[in-house]
C-alpha cells in the first residue's frame, strides 16, 4: 500500500507540475498564425466575417476586396483571413472554437474552406508548434474519429491515433515548453528589473544594475540560440 501511495503521490505530483507549464508557458511560435492570432486577440471586435483554411484562402481572400464588394452590394462588412499555408480542416475546427470562445462583439460570419477531413499529419510538421497548438482535447477526439475512419491498414490507422494522443499528451503537459516559459520569466525579469531602475535611479548602484542586465541578456541569449 505504500507504495502504491507513492506511486499515485508521484503521479499526482507530475500532473500538477505538468499542467502548471502548460498554462504558464507562452503560446508556441507559429509564424505568420501567431501574429494574425495576436491581431486578432487585439483587434477581433472589430470584425464580422473571418475567413479559415489553408494558401487557397490565405493568398485567395483579400479582405479590402471582399469588404469593398460587399459594401458596393449594400452590405458593410470587416473580414479578417485567419487563413494559413497547410492548414487543414482540423487545425481549422481548434482555431474556430479558440475564435468563438472569445465572443467577439462583432462576429457573425465565419468561412472555412471545404475540404476532407483528413487525418494525416506529415512527418516534417509533427511535434512543431502548430501541430501542438491545435491538438487540444476537443480536436483531439475530432481527428481520431477520423482515423478510424480511414480507408488503410489497422497498423497504419493504429500507428496515426497514437500519434495524435501523443501530440494531446505533449500538449497538455507542457513537454518540451520549459526553455519558452525559462525564456518569458526572463523577460519579465528583464522589464520588471527595467521599471525599478527608472523610478529609483538615484538609489541603486550602476555597477550591480549593470552586472545584473548583462546576466539576464546572456541567460536570454543562450535560450535564443538554435537548439536550445
Amino acid at each position: 500500500m505504500r507504495r502504491l501511495a507513492l506511486i499515485v503521490l508521484a503521479a499526482a505530483s507530475f500532473g500538477l507540475t505538468a499542467g502548471l507549464v502548460s498554462r504558464a508557458a507562452p503560446r508556441p511560435e507559429m509564424g505568420v498564425l501567431s501574429a494574425k492570432l495576436d491581431h486578432f486577440a487585439r483587434h477581433g471586435g472589430r470584425y464580422d466575417v473571418v475567413f479559415f483554411g489553408s494558401s487557397r484562402v490565405y493568398r485567395g481572400v483579400v479582405p479590402e476586396r471582399f469588404d469593398a464588394e460587399m459594401a458596393a452590394r449594400g452590405f458593410p462588412l470587416r473580414s479578417f483571413n485567419l487563413g494559413v499555408n497547410g492548414m487543414g480542416p482540423h487545425e481549422a475546427g481548434a482555431l474556430i472554437r479558440r475564435v468563438l470562445a472569445k465572443r467577439p462583439a462583432r462576429l457573425r460570419w465565419v468561412v472555412l474552406e471545404l475540404g476532407s477531413w483528413d487525418a494525416g499529419l506529415p512527418a516534417e510538421n509533427r511535434f512543431k508548434g502548430r501541430a501542438l497548438f491545435w491538438h487540444d482535447p476537443a480536436e483531439t477526439r475530432s481527428v481520431l474519429r477520423s482515423t478510424l475512419l480511414l480507408d488503410t491498414p489497422a497498423a497504419t490507422r493504429a500507428g496515426l491515433l497514437w500519434t495524435h494522443l501523443l501530440h494531446l499528451a505533449a500538449r497538455q503537459t507542457g513537454a518540451g515548453r520549459g526553455p519558452d516559459l525559462a525564456r518569458a520569466l526572463l523577460r519579465s525579469a528583464r522589464q520588471a528589473h527595467d521599471a525599478i531602475v527608472r523610478r529609483r535611479p538615484s538609489r541603486i548602484d550602476s555597477g550591480r544594475v549593470a552586472a545584473h542586465e548583462r546576466r539576464l541578456d546572456e541567460l536570454l541569449l543562450d535560450l535564443d540560440r538554435p537548439g536550445t
